[in-house]
């Protein structure tokens, strides 16, 4: 629902790996600017034979680590999975989130104290934790953890 918004228009998927989500986004959403951020340049170039083949703008794959980004990227969401905990990817996301924009974060396990683990990083870039999602597929407990 939230990406569907019309008012947010690029997205950024930090430590793209294999594909998931934002790939997967951009299917979905072909009219968004889905941005893979991959600092490992074989998954990269993976990453943009797939855009390529797919029809989409392979110079939206960009091989780079997030600390490392241009401060003229700026996005109105960006969306982690596996990346770290949400003190880290808190910290990453809001470094390239356009202001008044959303983290979306795909987090399982031990959700709860990386969440209190995180409180003075939400503090000190002005986030809060927005509603925790539970996802529950094929018996795997997952949650969505939507911050702004």
């Amino acid at each position: 629902k939230i990406i569907a918004q019309n008012k947010y228009e690029t997205i950024a998927d930090m430590g793209s790996g294999n594909g998931f989500p934002g790939v997967v986004l951009q299917i979905v959403f072909p009219d968004k600017k889905i941005f893979l951020l991959e600092s490992i340049k074989k998954k990269a170039d993976f990453l943009k034979e797939v855009y390529a083949a797919l029809g989409f703008d392979s110079n939206q794959i960009l091989c780079e680590r997030v600390e490392k980004i241009s401060p003229k990227h700026k996005f109105d969401i960006v969306t982690a999975r596996g990346l770290g905990e949400v003190k880290l990817i808190a910290e990453y996301g809001a470094s390239i989130m356009k202001k008044n924009g959303r983290l979306i974060f795909f987090k399982s396990v031990g959700l709860e104290e990386e969440i209190k683990n995180a409180q003075s990083t939400l503090k000190k870039y002005g986030l809060k934790i927005e509603e925790i999602i539970d996802v529950t597929h094929h018996g795997k407990h997952r949650n969505l953890l939507l911050v702004s």
